[in-house]
C-alpha cells in the first residue's frame, strides 16, 4: 500500500510544498507578507493532504473488497408451520440454519465413526462410565465469548431440561447431569448414569450443538453457536440471513452470506434454482433432476443419506393395536417395486426397521410380499374381508404422496382398503403426525443408537407409533454396555429383529437423495449429506 502511493504525483506535490515552507519562511522578513505567504503554502498544502487522504480511501476499499459471494438456499426442509426455533435443543428445530449455526463437539467421519470437532479428544475409563473431552482452545462464539468447559456442560443441562422437551433427551437421559466435571476450562467429563461403549457417537446429533453458558432465555432470538456463520435476521417468511462469522476458528470462511429463502416446496425451488434465485437444492425427484441434467450450469449429486422414509401405525389404539393386522400390513409391500416406483430405482430396501444399510449395526432381512400370508393375518385379526383404513399424508417432502399411493395399490391385494387423506404441508407435523391412527413420516439420518432410542424406546418423545417393548428396551441397554464390538452389534441386531416383526412402523426404502448446485458454487463434496456438509469450505464469486 505504502508503495502505491510513494510514487503518486499527490504525494511527490505534498513532499515539494513541505520542502518550500521550511527553506523559504526562514527568509522572509516584512510580516505582512510573511504572514500572507504562510497562509498560501498552508492552505495548498492542507488541500493536497486532504486530497491524498481520499486517495488513499479510495485505493483501501477497491483493494481490501470482500470478494466472497453469497449462498442462496431454499426452507424446503422439515417444517413446522411457523413455531420453528433456533434453539438447537427444541422439538421444532429450523433446518438447514441450526446446522449452519451451532457445532458439536464430534462428527461422523467418511465411515461414520465419531472424530473430534469442537473437542479435539476423548478417553474413557475401561467401563465406558466416564468420559473426558478435551477441548479445542482459541474458538470463540458468535459474541466473541471464548468457549469453556462450562458452555459445554450448560447445553447438555439445558438439553436434558423436562421444560424444553428435546426428543434427543431420551437419547442423552443417561448423562448424570448432578456430575459433570470441568478440571479446567478446556476439560469436560460425562459422568454416566449406564455404561454405554459407543457414547461420543450421540454426541454428534445435530440437536447437541454447543450454545454459551446462560442464553437459553434469548437463544433462540440471537443463536448464538460456533459456525462459520452467524445470525443477522431471522425471518420465517421471508428470507433468513446468516453472515461470516470472521473470527471462526478454522479461519474466514469462504462466503460472506447466506441467505434462506421461504421455499418449501421442491417444485417452486426448481424454477427458482433455474431462474438464478437460488443456488442450491436438495432432495428433488429423478424426474425433476431431468431438468438439470443437460445444463452446464448445473452439478447434480446423488447419494445414500440414510433418510428413512415411513408409515407410522398408533399401536395403542385400534385396530393397530394388534399384532396380527400390524404383521399383514407389513407383508403386502413390494419393496423392490417401491423403489422403482417411488424412487426411480434411486435408493435401498429397509427392513421395517430405521438403521440404513450403511451404519455398521444394520440388520438385513428377508422380507418379501406375501399376499396370502398377509390375508391369514388380517384373518387372525378379526378381518376376514378386509379392512377399511385412512392413510394421512402431506406434499411435505419428495416421496411421502408417491409412496401413500403406491402402498395403497399393493395393500389391495390383500383386502386393505385404503382411503388416502392429503393435508396442507404447513401444519402436517403440528397436526397430523402423531395426532391420526396412521399416518407418513420421515426421518433424516441418524446413527443406530439415535434412531433407535429416539423414535423406538418405550418412553422416547418422539416414539411416533407410541410402541412400548420391554424386550426392545432391554436389548438397546444390553448394547450399549457391551465393551465388546460383536456383541455390542448382536444386541442391536436383536432390537432390530423386535421392532422389525412386532412394531408399529412399516419402512420400505431409505432414499439416495438428488441434489442440485449451480456450478460456481464451490465446496460441496458429492458423498456429504446435508446435516454434515462443512459450510465453511463452500464457496462462491461474489
Amino acid at each position: 500500500m505504502l508503495r502505491i502511493f510513494a510514487n503518486s504525483e499527490s504525494v511527490n506535490y505534498f513532499l515539494e510544498d513541505m520542502k518550500e515552507a521550511h527553506y523559504f519562511l526562514p527568509y522572509i522578513t516584512d510580516l505582512q507578507f510573511y504572514r500572507e505567504q504562510r497562509f498560501k503554502m498552508f492552505k495548498k498544502i492542507i488541500i493536497r493532504f486532504f486530497f491524498i487522504i481520499i486517495s488513499i480511501n479510495y485505493f483501501t476499499v477497491n483493494l481490501c473488497a470482500d470478494e466472497r459471494g453469497i449462498l442462496r438456499l431454499p426452507r424446503n426442509w422439515i417444517s413446522w408451520g411457523g413455531k420453528e426455533s433456533i434453539d438447537p435443543a427444541r422439538p421444532t428445530f429450523f433446518l438447514p440454519v441450526n446446522w449452519i449455526l451451532y457445532e458439536t463437539l464430534a462428527q461422523p467421519d467418511e465411515r461414520g465413526r465419531p472424530k473430534p470437532l469442537l473437542a479435539e479428544s476423548w478417553t474413557s475409563d475401561n467401563k465406558c462410565f466416564s468420559f473426558k473431552f478435551k477441548l479445542r482452545k482459541n474458538i470463540f462464539f458468535h459474541n466473541n465469548k471464548p468457549l469453556k468447559a462450562d458452555d459445554v456442560v450448560y447445553t447438555f443441562q439445558h438439553l436434558l431440561d423436562p421444560d424444553i422437551g428435546s426428543p434427543v433427551a431420551s437419547v442423552l437421559k443417561i448423562i448424570d447431569i448432578k456430575r459433570f466435571e470441568t478440571p479446567d476450562d478446556h476439560t469436560v467429563i460425562f459422568n454416566l448414569k449406564k455404561s454405554h461403549a459407543d457414547f461420543p457417537i450421540l454426541l454428534m446429533h445435530f440437536m447437541t450443538g454447543i450454545i454459551p453458558k446462560d442464553s437459553a432465555d434469548n437463544i433462540a432470538i440471537t443463536g448464538i453457536g460456533t459456525g462459520p456463520y452467524k445470525l443477522k435476521k431471522f425471518d420465517l417468511n421471508g428470507i433468513t440471513e446468516l453472515i461470516s462469522h470472521d473470527n471462526y476458528w478454522k479461519g474466514r470462511p469462504g462466503l460472506k452470506k447466506i441467505e434462506i429463502y421461504n421455499i418449501q416446496k421442491s417444485t417452486i425451488g426448481i424454477y427458482a434454482l433455474l431462474d438464478g434465485k437460488i443456488d442450491y437444492l436438495s432432495e428433488i425427484s429423478s424426474l425433476q433432476a431431468n431438468f438439470f441434467r443437460n445444463d452446464k450450469n448445473f452439478i447434480i449429486h446423488q447419494l445414500p443419506v440414510g433418510k428413512m422414509h415411513n408409515l407410522v401405525m398408533n399401536t395403542e389404539i385400534s385396530p393397530f393395536n394388534n399384532i396380527y393386522l400390524r404383521k399383514a400390513l407389513k407383508l403386502v409391500v413390494d419393496r423392490q417395486e417401491m423403489i422403482k416406483v417411488v424412487l426411480r430405482d434411486i435408493g435401498s430396501i429397509a427392513y421395517d426397521h430405521p438403521v440404513w444399510p450403511v451404519d455398521q449395526y444394520h440388520l438385513k432381512l428377508d422380507l418379501k410380499q406375501d399376499i396370502e400370508k398377509a390375508k391369514s393375518y388380517l384373518k387372525k385379526a378379526g378381518y376376514p374381508n378386509g379392512i377399511d383404513l385412512t392413510l394421512h399424508v402431506a406434499d411435505v417432502d419428495t416421496y411421502m404422496v408417491a409412496m401413500g399411493l403406491t402402498y395403497k395399490k399393493m395393500a389391495q391385494k390383500a383386502g386393505v382398503r385404503i382411503k388416502l387423506e392429503l393435508h396442507r404441508n404447513e401444519n402436517y407435523w403440528n397436526d397430523v403426525w402423531m395426532k391420526v391412527p396412521f399416518c407418513g413420516s420421515f426421518w433424516i439420518m441418524r446413527f443406530a443408537d439415535q434412531i433407535l432410542c429416539e423414535s423406538l424406546l418405550s418412553e422416547a418423545k418422539w416414539n411416533e407409533s407410541f410402541w412400548k417393548n420391554s424386550k426392545f428396551d432391554q436389548s438397546i441397554i444390553d448394547a450399549r454396555k457391551s465393551i465388546d464390538i460383536n456383541k455390542r452389534k448382536q444386541f442391536y441386531h436383536k432390537a432390530q429383529r423386535i421392532v422389525a416383526e412386532e412394531g408399529g412402523i412399516i419402512v420400505p426404502f431409505f432414499e439416495n437423495t438428488i441434489r442440485v448446485i449451480s456450478k460456481n458454487v464451490k465446496g460441496v463434496k458429492k458423498n456429504e449429506i446435508d446435516n454434515f456438509i462443512d459450510w465453511f469450505k463452500i464457496s462462491k464469486p461474489d
